[in-house]
């Protein structure tokens, strides 16, 4: 009797993880990461994206955001894509970097002239021609990118011109075209992931470092840094990174709606930038941070062979992105 009953009690087990499958089984996790705090406007795109899968999915999709580097390094979440243990990363598509030379055409100094300009370009068949590449060269699939603002130097002291950067140990993302663009500018480049930037700063460990002003604002680069410098090297635009694998295992109208509350939620992003930029720079008034606005000719002067010198390979993307100026 008592075997009669275990069997009886087993099939309703196993029927009742039968059912739970099912139910699983139209269900979508998206587990979302980035590097910036939660106030960062990364985290609200993220958010924004995140409302718009579920709603259009009829809550099918389920994107779980994990803000300020809770998955680990930005190195390690980008691997993390590739191996399946990520379903996306929200951050700048120049890391793809690591895997292709492609990728380092998001960081060239002076390339992008406005946010008018870079979605020209990125919206163009030159744009989903790159991204093709970049996705079969890394494993990673841009699924929409977003603008992200200029990259303006916060610092400890005064720069007005290249030769003030003489000496200046700065801090660069840990890749190829950041580290050779300063080098090539004065200062002295210091590779260090984004979490370990605050902390460097606050001991002298560096001198100066680069962001959007958002992130330097929501990262409040002004309580450590005594001088914002709007050198506007590279203009920035976001991305939402997916593993290739991952998205070509689901099923194409799951697939439709997270690319088009990628873009949706990229444009949220950019018009906020576009509205919120100047008051991130007054903010730094504000805190007593002193603003400098120097003359870019010079900058640009020195740079102006970068891509010759450096990447020569890269020559040909560079002049079909200039015809859209």
């Amino acid at each position: 009797m008592r075997k009669k009953c275990s069997g009886i009690v087993l099939a309703l087990v196993l029927a009742l993880f039968g059912l739970a499958g099912m139910v699983e089984a139209g269900q979508y996790t998206f587990r979302l990461g980035h590097a910036q705090p939660p106030t960062d406007i990364f985290h609200l795109a993220c958010e924004k994206f995140a409302a718009l899968s579920r709603e259009k999915s009829n809550g099918q999709i389920r994107v779980q955001i994990f803000a300020s580097g809770q998955l680990g390094s930005l190195r390690d979440m980008i691997e993390g894509l590739r191996l399946g243990t990520i379903q996306g990363v929200w951050d700048v598509p120049s890391r793809l970097e690591a895997y292709t030379d492609l990728g380092s055409i998001f960081n060239f100094p002076y390339l992008i002239e406005n946010r008018a300009h870079g979605e020209r370009v990125w919206e163009s068949e030159v744009g989903k021609n790159l991204f093709d590449e970049l996705t079969e060269k890394s494993g990673i699939r841009i699924l929409a990118v977003g603008w992200r603002g200029s990259r303006q130097m916060t610092a400890n002291r005064a720069i007005h011109s290249p030769a003030d950067l003489i000496g200046l140990k700065l801090r660069v993302p840990p890749y190829d075209v950041p580290l050779k663009t300063w080098q090539t500018l004065g200062a002295t480049p210091t590779p260090l992931d984004w979490n370990e930037v605050y902390l460097a700063l606050q001991q002298g460990t560096i001198d100066a470092q680069e962001n959007p002003m958002t992130s330097n604002a929501s990262s409040r680069m002004f309580e450590v840094q005594s001088h914002l410098i709007l050198t506007e090297v590279v203009k920035n635009f976001s991305a939402l990174l997916v593993g290739e694998t991952y998205y070509r295992s689901l099923p194409e109208d799951i697939q439709k709606i997270l690319a088009e509350s990628a873009v949706e939620a990229s444009r949220f992003q950019g018009d906020e930038i576009d509205k919120n930029e100047a008051e991130f720079i007054e903010l730094f008034r504000k805190e007593k941070v002193t603003v400098i606005a120097p003359d870019l000719a010079p900058f640009k002067e020195k740079l102006k062979d970068f891509v010759k010198d450096n990447y020569p390979q890269m020559e040909p993307y560079v002049k079909e992105i200039d015809k859209f100026k």
